[in-house]
């Protein structure tokens, strides 16, 4: 009995849609676009969400440097420094810590900045230079490794503290691995400065063929770079206090 009621629904609902299904079969390019569409639709929120975690997987608004967790900076009760405006380059790898290469390419991004006459009227000077931090020219690997221990720093600029993110020190504080790289910069505060500082920037961007992470995350690339707001507060009291080291050495 239960099957002749399922044979007789079966051939009614054929006799009613029949109709329906030869007019939906005749017109094939529209039902590939429907089925197109319905696809898509359904599939668009999944990858949004891909290209949103790929994207924040690279950007951090805290990379562990010593001055973000200083014990005494009080950010509850800190101001900025109206004098300063701090500008950070931030270089990564896309699923991996930083290489050799991404050194050198650092320091060639540091080398076409400060060759450039216009940054020296907007920086700010210490004994006539800018005042930076970057990672400087190492002759291979290992001198690169060797000199990226905090336990052999010669120049404040250079500290592997300063110019690497989330770095890494063995028991013997020599050098692990790090995140990323940082180029800090800090540059007078002045109304010119910002549209100078990315004219720059713009310069440097096209002769390297720099790819952003925040507006050119689409681009494949080996390595990524990005801007960050850093407080001048933080970075300010850090240069005091090594200035006031370096003084009673």
């Amino acid at each position: 009995m239960p099957i002749r009621v399922v044979k007789r629904c079966s051939k009614r609902l054929s006799k009613r849609y029949y109709h329906y299904g030869q007019l939906i079969a005749s017109r094939t390019n529209l039902l590939l676009v429907f089925s197109l569409s319905f696809i898509s639709y359904f599939s668009l929120p999944v990858i949004r969400k891909q290209l949103l975690s790929h994207t924040a997987q690279h950007t951090t608004s805290l990379d562990g440097q010593f001055w973000q967790n200083s014990p005494h900076v009080q950010y509850d009760n800190s101001t900025s420094n109206p004098n300063y405006i701090i500008q950070q380059i931030r270089l990564s790898h896309v699923d991996r810590p930083i290489s050799f290469e991404l050194v050198q390419k650092a320091h060639s991004i540091y080398t076409k900045i400060t060759t450039n006459e216009a940054l020296f009227h907007i920086c700010h000077q210490h004994d006539d230079q800018c005042l930076i931090h970057a990672p400087p020219a190492f002759q291979d690997e290992q001198d690169w490794r060797q000199q990226s221990s905090y336990t052999h720093v010669q120049h404040y600029e250079s500290h592997p503290l300063s110019i690497y993110a989330n770095v890494t020190f063995n028991s013997k504080g020599e050098y692990m691995k790090a995140d990323a790289i940082l180029l800090s910069f800090v540059l007078k505060q002045q109304p010119e400065t910002l549209n100078i500082w990315e004219e720059i920037i713009d310069q440097v961007k096209q002769e390297l063929d720099m790819v952003d992470i925040k507006h050119e995350a689409w681009r494949k690339a080996d390595w990524y770079w990005t801007t960050l707001d850093i407080p001048s507060h933080t970075l300010q009291y850090k240069a005091s206090l090594l200035f006031l080291l370096l003084s009673n050495i």
